[in-house]
């Protein structure tokens, strides 16, 4: 699907709006679902935009989940000295 498209479209997968953030008229990453997205080094904004909603299992990306998971459990096992 076209960018362009996606301007006018709600999610298919998630039913939910994606907000655009433009710089003088030109598109330069997304707002969804409380996150921010932006292109990355060789992924266009729509990949990333479609990559965010597969692994959007919860609110938080799948990635970030388990990042946040690993670094509470490191966290907690350092508060226990262990």
């Amino acid at each position: 699907m076209p960018l362009s498209r996606l301007l006018t479209t709600k999610s298919e997968h998630l039913k939910e709006d994606v907000q655009f953030i433009k710089n003088n008229n030109r598109i330069v990453g997304a707002f969804f679902r409380g996150n921010y997205l932006s292109v990355g080094h060789k992924i266009s904004l729509k990949t990333a935009l479609d990559i965010m909603k597969k692994t959007s299992i919860y609110k938080t990306p799948e990635p970030l989940r388990q990042a946040h998971i690993l670094a509470t459990k490191t966290f907690k096992r350092g508060l226990n000295g262990n």
